[in-house]
């Protein structure tokens, strides 16, 4: 949400995106839910967390390998085409905006530590962006 948690409106926004959210189709939401298992078994595979429950600075790199992975050995474009649309409505749910994460773009910020902090959604990096519009 772009809002903080301490507006007024704050709980009617994130209620009006969970309106949203359910309004989606009961198969699309299988489909969506069917990839980002793949896709989450593939982070595992690599070492990687499960990036449902937590994002990580190299995560677009691990989206294009997988995308590289599904393209290689599937001639249909429609597994890539449904894992991005997945990771994108993924992200964009309610519980993964709390804390002022962006919908609609990717970004890794430093902390006054030096900690890199990845914000937003995966899906909307430029280098998934060019990625996508190559296939």
């Amino acid at each position: 949400m772009d809002l903080p948690a301490t507006s007024r409106l704050y709980n009617e926004a994130l209620a009006a995106a969970k309106f949203a959210n359910q309004r989606l189709e009961a198969h699309t939401r299988v489909d969506y839910t069917g990839s980002l298992r793949r896709f989450v078994e593939f982070c595992k595979q690599e070492g990687y967390s499960n990036p449902i429950q937590q994002r990580f600075v190299e995560l677009p790199g691990v989206v294009a390998a997988y995308i590289n992975r599904i393209a290689t050995t599937n001639p249909s474009q429609w597994p890539v085409e449904k894992l991005r649309a997945a990771l994108s409505w993924h992200y964009t749910m309610p519980e993964m905006l709390v804390g002022g994460h962006p919908h609609d773009r990717w970004a890794v910020e430093t902390t006054a530590d030096g900690q890199a902090v990845p914000r937003g959604n995966p899906a909307r990096s430029a280098a998934i962006t060019q990625i996508l519009a190559s296939l």
